[in-house]
């Protein structure tokens, strides 16, 4: 159903200084190509009141708590629970939510799950198995890192994730639960995101083709920026779609 808000989970995997992400294969439906923390949406599956016998587990919320054990198991072939109880996990904390922006017709309220671990696990060895299926790449790195190669244009990246990363970056111990909401002023501004350094993909209305009612244009460069593809269908929608521009570029085309 259009526009039903789903919950999901997202799980920053950290040792020390350095977190595990993945890259999302090419083929996928949502986000190819795009660098990610293993996670998913959260099935029938994980709404069940059967609770957990381990306290670590037990204090989240139930149903997330399910989706975030059933994906890391499922992602990268690894028992959660078991690591708990091998003594390998520090602590599992919820450190925000992100809810996906209203213009976007397939909605997701996203929890962001850290697992903290004593020992690094290695995902190349023949003990775990990462989805190929999902993941055409994995790594440990520090966020730093991973946002240095975001602004080098190697990584698509979607809004929270930065957002997060740059959390980590600044204070990699963070306490604070994040809450990202939709951030668009549907009355003065069209909804654009930044989903590769200096690229920006702006998603004006459009006399497309329906169910659709938005289409994509494109502003690109660092200092010198260049507008591809702008098609509002009318006055009022080139209006916000200026407000964007003169708040990206400093003025009007």
């Amino acid at each position: 159903m259009k526009n039903e808000i789903r919950d999901a989970v997202s799980i920053i995997i950290e040792h020390e200084t350095e977190v595990f992400a993945i890259i999302r294969q090419n083929f996928l439906r949502a986000f190819p190509g795009y660098f990610a923390f293993p996670g998913g949406k959260v099935d029938k599956c994980d709404e069940t009141d059967a609770t957990f016998d381990i306290p670590m587990l037990d204090k989240l919320e139930t149903k997330l708590a399910r989706a975030m054990v059933r994906e890391i198991q499922e992602e990268l072939g690894i028992k959660i629970d078991d690591m708990i109880l091998s003594g390998n996990v520090i602590s599992i904390d919820k450190v925000g939510r992100a809810l996906t922006p209203s213009f976007n017709p397939f909605r997701f309220n996203t929890h962001f799950f850290r697992v903290r671990l004593k020992s690094k696990v290695d995902f190349s060895s023949e003990s775990f198995n990462v989805d190929t299926n999902e993941a055409f790449d994995h790594f440990w790195k520090t966020p730093k890192q991973i946002l240095d190669i975001f602004d080098e244009g190697e990584y698509l990246m979607v809004p929270p994730i930065r957002l997060f990363l740059e959390q980590l970056k600044s204070n990699i111990d963070f306490k604070e639960e994040i809450v990202l909401v939709d951030r668009f002023n549907n009355e003065t501004e069209v909804p654009w995101i930044e989903p590769m350094k200096d690229f920006i993909q702006v998603m004006p209305k459009s006399y497309t083709l329906p169910p659709a009612e938005r289409t994509n244009a494109f502003i690109i460069g660092e200092e010198s920026k260049t507008l591809i593809d702008p098609s509002p269908c009318e006055l009022d929608e080139l209006k916000k779609f200026e407000n964007v521009f003169l708040e990206i570029h400093g003025h009007i085309f």
